[in-house]
């Protein structure tokens, strides 16, 4: 980790720390601590997470991207169709009870790539709550709705896949 950063956080702190319990800790005794530390250390985890996304991200490439700023009619049909597919599969085969006996929540957020003929090419999550449980119901349900209607040419437009995000979200 960058000095920078550490020395930022050191202030951050011992600003809050003077702030809230009116008390004078040193630079020293702040570096030492223990809580400083974790917090290095969840900084240190984030960049390496964030920097295997991007890894990821790079490596599929800029031709398979759909972008849906100024989504079409077609474009929003033909999610909406998508959706409805998991959405119906998913509540079919999610067993609430096993949830709630399991007090399972969270939210994931996963990105679908689709090849033109419907079949899913890959999903990736890319936003976890990091309940390994909850991952494992995501890519069940994925395999069941597999594979989707085919991709009207309208909607696919120049593109060799076509790329959305789904968000799940899992309550009691």
């Amino acid at each position: 980790m960058k000095n920078k950063q550490i020395n930022l956080i050191i202030f951050c702190f011992l600003t809050v720390n003077c702030i809230l319990f009116n008390t004078q800790l040193t630079y020293a005794e702040v570096k030492k601590s223990s809580y400083i530390k974790n917090i290095e250390q969840q900084i240190l985890e984030m960049e390496a997470e964030l920097e295997a996304q991007n890894t990821t991200y790079r490596k599929r490439g800029k031709q398979e991207q759909s972008f849906l700023k100024n989504t079409d009619y077609a474009t929003k049909k033909y999610l909406k169709k998508c959706e409805k597919k998991i959405t119906v599969i998913g509540n079919s085969f999610i067993d609430r009870n096993e949830i709630k006996k399991q007090n399972l929540t969270g939210e994931l957020l996963i990105e679908i790539v689709l090849n033109p003929d419907g079949s899913v090419f890959s999903f990736d999550i890319i936003k976890s709550s990091g309940n390994k449980h909850l991952k494992n119901i995501v890519k069940q349900i994925m395999q069941e709705v597999s594979p989707f209607e085919a991709i009207p040419k309208n909607v696919l437009k120049n593109n060799k896949r076509f790329v959305f995000k789904r968000s799940w979200v899992f309550v009691q």
